[in-house]
C-alpha cells in the first residue's frame, strides 16, 4: 500500500483503495487460510486504516470486499462487529 501514490481527495482515496485491494486479494487469499491468520490480515489493515487518516471510512468497505471475495470467512464474535446483519 506504500507503494501507490494515494489521491488526495477522500473520496477518491475510497475508490483507489478498493480498486487496488481488488487487485491484491487473491494473494492475501492465499495467506488468509485458518481464522488467525484472518484476523491478523484485519488488525493489520485496521492499523493501516487509523494510521493513515484519509482511510478512516474505507476500512469496512475494504473488510467488507474481502468477505464478499470470500478471503475471509468471519466465524464465530467476528460476524457479529463487521459483517452487517452477523448477529
Amino acid at each position: 500500500m506504500a507503494a501507490v501514490e494515494w489521491n488526495k481527495k477522500e473520496e477518491l482515496v475510497a475508490e483507489q483503495a478498493l480498486k487496488h485491494i481488488k487487485t491484491y486479494s487473491p494473494l492475501l487469499g492465499a495467506f488468509c487460510t485458518t481464522p488467525k491468520s484472518e484476523l491478523t490480515l484485519m488488525l493489520r489493515i485496521q492499523e493501516f486504516c487509523y494510521d493513515n487518516m484519509n482511510f478512516m471510512k474505507v476500512f469496512q468497505k475494504i473488510i467488507l470486499l474481502l468477505y464478499k471475495s470470500k478471503f475471509l470467512t468471519f466465524s464465530g464474535p467476528i460476524s457479529i462487529k463487521y459483517v452487517p446483519g452477523g448477529d
